[in-house]
């Protein structure tokens, strides 16, 4: 079966720039969610590819949303160490009061 691509332009340009290829797309539909599927290419033109594996019919006026697969993106470090550089850029004096992680061991 051939894949079915939809390609969709959005006004004014892209303004979430944690959107990337991979991203899941979903269309909300009333109270339910509909997976529209996986975005393929996003172009400087504005326009987002997205592999429509549903068949979804889409229009101007859809509220699209997308999540990320968490086998790939992870919300944690993994490792042994991690190193942190911190550059204050201003002018005025500023205050550190706290910097925390949260780390997971890659292997044990």
């Amino acid at each position: 079966m051939a894949s079915i691509y939809t390609d969709i332009h959005i006004q004014g340009g892209l303004q979430n720039v944690s959107l990337q290829i991979g991203d899941i797309v979903y269309k909300l539909d009333g109270e339910t969610l509909v997976m529209i599927g996986p975005l393929q290419a996003i172009f400087d033109t504005g326009v987002l590819r997205i592999e429509n594996v549903n068949n979804v019919t889409l229009s101007s006026e859809d509220f699209l949303m997308f999540a990320k697969d968490v086998a790939i993106n992870n919300n944690s470090l993994t490792g042994y160490y991690a190193k942190v550089e911190m550059e204050n850029t201003s002018t005025d004096q500023i205050e550190l009061f706290a910097l925390s992680s949260e780390a997971t061991h890659s292997s044990k």
